[in-house]
């Protein structure tokens, strides 16, 4: 789990220290929230989290199994995470944010479960629009329009660690314009941008086009649980966030 970062301007009135980790939602931080679902999941393997030592002192030390010191960005703190000696390189990891305190073991264990019995190398998970609207409606969010429904992405992925090792660069373009669909597409090729941009473009055309690059088997798997996705950024996603909370 990568618990680094700071809250930014919006959220540091709800930080402790200025972490984005360490938001307050109730009486618990943000990273023991999405920590706990982890831990009560049955298909799961060993937690790692990755996190700055202040982060690490105010998370409960039974929610996860090996602490890794927080890097210079996302990349070096997945690259840290995945040379840990503890890490089988043989096998898929899963990688995921802190920032999605909504979450529950069952959507996690959903994800898990498809990923270990399906034969790729990369899976990451998407939800529909209506999924999403159903639980969520009313919270801005960056949408991928394709011929065969509207997804946006989920806030992990399970990945063999030779994957992104072999492919660090591409990773981190694929980061930096996540926010940005056409610019998604167009690292992926001037076909599927074209296509895109047209809405002809299909989640096959999408993985077609990761494979080329990428080489390796990859999948996107549709899931039914919005809150995989909904991650908190700005006040308006922590003002949503407080109030689902107390729904439920």
């Amino acid at each position: 789990m990568l618990a680094g970062g700071c809250a930014g301007p919006e959220l540091n009135e709800v930080s402790d220290y200025g972490y984005k980790a360490l938001v307050k939602i109730g009486n618990e931080f943000m990273a023991n929230l999405t920590l706990r679902a982890f831990k009560e999941s049955k298909l799961r393997g060993s937690l790692y989290l990755l996190a700055a030592p202040e982060v690490k002192n105010l998370i409960k030390p039974d929610y996860y199994d090996y602490y890794i010191p927080e890097g210079a960005d996302i990349i070096d703190n997945v690259s840290k995470a995945l040379s840990h000696d503890k890490i089988d390189k043989n096998k898929k990891i899963m990688i995921t944010s802190c920032d999605i305190p909504l979450i529950n073991h069952q959507s996690i264990d959903n994800f898990i479960g498809y990923s270990q019995n399906a034969n790729y190398d990369a899976i990451y998970p998407i939800v529909e629009k209506f999924v999403y609207d159903a639980k969520f409606a009313g919270t801005r969010r960056s949408w991928y329009y394709c011929k065969d429904g509207t997804y946006t992405g989920g806030n992990f992925i399970c990945i063999k660690p030779d994957i992104f090792f072999k492919n660090k660069d591409i990773f981190m373009d694929i980061f930096e314009n996540r926010k940005n669909p056409l610019k998604i597409a167009a690292l992926f090729g001037v076909k599927l941008l074209l296509k895109y941009k047209m809405g002809l473009a299909s989640k096959k055309d999408a993985l077609d086009a990761v494979y080329n690059i990428i080489k390796t088997p990859c999948a996107a798997f549709e899931s039914k649980f919005a809150e995989i996705v909904f991650d908190i950024d700005k006040m308006s996603d922590y003002t949503k966030c407080v109030e689902y909370s107390k729904t439920t």
